[in-house]
């Protein structure tokens, strides 16, 4: 029994020693003087590039109006917000109703018009075109006549004089010796009675009543000379210029019956096909000349082609002014944004609906959301520099923000939620690649790492350290001997 006893007290004794003899071993020294360390934590990491750019309003567009006029009615004055479609002033619009009256007049025409050529002609109007048949066939008859009295006047002309004219011709001439000799002897009897007391008035009447007979014979003997003689050549030209009318004349009615008969022929037939189509296009030219006009009149109405502010306004009733002269600005006050240079380098990370976040000098403290809407494909080369446009959307804001503010944008490129993280400023880097100094067993070990995502105060660890890691951020410099030469 004693041996036993003696035994477990050697065995006590010994296991006593060894502990005593590990805690001894196990104890090092504390960590030197000025090491700084934090936790590997677990958190939100987001990657940014930022830019800065100038404040644009979604649209800032000039009002001006489309038709030359007076200004009778401004609506609005500068400062105020309107809304799409929404009347600012007015024109004097005398002229152009009038236009739009005489352009509906015209369309009704037409209208009416078209209508009567798809019904086609009444009884009353197919009588008509029968009159004006029967009127140019007794106008045709009538000239035909005149073109067989012409032929036979030249005929006669050409035929010369006829036995029974010239005989006509010579009993005139002995008719008229008669009546000279006739006269001859009471001029000799008048003119004998005065020498016993007879009147020389009637002497002088008598003898002129002779000299009359005589020119009488003279025209008579003329006459028959002429007959005997032929036709003259002047009145073989009149003759045929007569004829020549006559037939013309004939032409001209022959052509109106045809006309006429035509008219009737289409009359009883009624349209056709291309008459009513010309009539159509017609109504459609009229409606198109209607639409024209109204739109002239709409142009006398200077409406807010979209809805904002008036940030400027010069216009008065009573004004002139001219298509395509600015009266106003509008601008969109709700809708902003900014157009950035992002570099070369950077530009392969942006992509749209990423998120952006804002901070406009005029409130620097205030932070504004946004969204990256656009990006340029083609870049701009500067000095050897390439950057490409970047277009970022502001959300909406009760800030008041105005245009050509400067803001400072923070592109979120990429985002870990429960990343495993440390601090930046505790990573390393040298020839063999990045690590960290984390603490084990309270000595400073070297750990090599992998990297993820990384912004200016964490980065993500892929491999390396767990979560609960201690990892130095800051330690004492050590001089040329290797002291401590104070400081991170």
């Amino acid at each position: 029994m004693k041996r036993l006893l003696l035994i477990a007290l050697v065995v006590a004794l010994a296991a006593a020693s060894w502990i005593l003899y590990s805690q001894e071993h196990d104890k090092v020294a504390p960590l030197p003087e000025g090491i700084i360390t934090e936790a590997v934590t677990r958190g939100t990491i987001e990657s940014l590039i930022s830019a800065t750019g100038s404040v644009a309003a979604e649209y800032e567009q000039q009002l001006t109006f489309a038709a030359a006029g007076q200004v009778v009615e401004v609506l609005v004055e500068e400062g105020d917000r309107v809304i799409a479609g929404q009347t600012l002033a007015r024109l004097d619009d005398q002229d152009l109703l009038i236009a739009v009256r005489q352009a509906e007049a015209a369309l009704a025409v037409t209208e009416a018009q078209l209508a009567q050529t798809r019904v086609g002609p009444t009884a009353e109007e197919i009588a008509r075109y029968e009159a004006a048949v029967e009127i140019a066939q007794a106008s045709s008859a009538s000239a035909r006549a005149g073109v067989a009295s012409a032929q036979a006047n030249i005929d006669r002309v050409l035929a010369g004089a006829t036995d029974e004219e010239i005989s006509i011709a010579e009993r005139r001439v002995e008719e008229a010796k008669n009546r000279l000799w006739g006269t001859q002897s009471q001029r000799d009897a008048i003119c004998g009675r005065l020498e016993f007391g007879g009147m020389e008035a009637d002497c002088d009447n008598a003898e002129a009543s002779v000299n009359q007979a005589e020119e009488a014979v003279r025209i008579a003997e003329l006459q028959l000379q002429s007959t005997l003689k032929g036709a003259r050549p002047e009145e073989l030209t009149t003759a045929r210029a007569q004829l020549d009318q006559a037939r013309a004349q004939l032409a001209q009615t022959v052509s109106q019956v045809s006309q006429a008969e035509a008219d009737l022929a289409r009359a009883l037939r009624g349209a056709s096909p291309e008459q009513v189509a010309v009539a159509e296009a017609q109504v459609e030219q009229s409606q198109i000349g209607v639409l024209s006009a109204e739109l002239r009149l709409a142009d006398v109405e200077l409406k807010a082609p979209n809805s904002g502010v008036l940030a400027w306004w010069s216009l008065r009733a009573g004004d002139q002014v001219s298509p395509g002269t600015p009266v106003g600005t509008l601008v969109d006050d709700e809708r902003y944004h900014l157009l950035v240079d992002i570099d070369e380098t950077d530009i392969g990370q942006v992509c749209k609906g990423q998120e952006a976040r804002l901070s406009l000098d005029a409130y620097p403290e205030v932070n504004l959301a946004g969204r990256v809407t656009s990006v340029s494909l083609l870049g701009e080369a500067v000095q050897g520099l390439v950057t490409y446009r970047v277009r970022v959307d502001l959300e909406p804001t009760d800030v008041a923000v105005r245009p050509l503010m400067t803001a400072t944008v923070d592109i979120v490129v990429d985002r870990q939620e429960e990343a495993l993280r440390i601090p930046t400023r505790a990573l390393r880097r040298d020839a063999k690649g990045r690590y960290v100094d984390a603490v084990r067993s309270n000595r400073i070990e070297r750990v090599d790492v992998e990297i993820g995502v990384s912004d200016s105060v964490y980065t993500e660890v892929v491999q390396g350290l767990a979560e609960g890691d201690q990892v130095v951020v800051s330690q004492p410099r050590t001089d040329l001997f290797g002291g401590l030469a104070g400081g991170n």
